[in-house]
């Protein structure tokens, strides 16, 4: 799955969220666990409902597991590095923020 557009959202308490778009035309939600949730329809559309379980089951496309999901938290950082300051919205997330969810998602996965 590549990812098209990713976009990091700051939900307060040193917790971030995100939300992207793949080039196939489905979308994403991450938590700060590393969760990952593929769905059909733009998340960031509606926060407060997307973020509630029966809009995440209406719209399921999978659930990553495995080394599913740790390459694919892995390549969603990979793109917030690499368009920290372009196009992509990153939320103001920093690089040092970035490492720091690199070494969890990749010793909790």
């Amino acid at each position: 799955m590549k990812i098209k557009e990713v976009q990091a959202v700051y939900t307060g308490g040193n917790i971030w969220l995100f939300f992207g778009r793949l080039e196939n035309g489905n979308w994403f939600m991450a938590d700060d666990y590393g969760s990952v949730r593929i769905v059909n329809a733009d998340p960031t559309t509606d926060l407060d409902e997307s973020l509630m379980e029966d809009w995440q089951l209406q719209h399921l496309v999978k659930d990553l597991f495995d080394r599913e999901r740790q390459q694919f938290c892995s390549d969603m950082l990979d793109r917030l590095e690499q368009y920290e300051y372009g196009s992509d919205n990153n939320g103001g997330i920093t690089s040092d923020e970035i490492k720091a969810y690199r070494e969890y998602f990749r010793e909790e996965i």
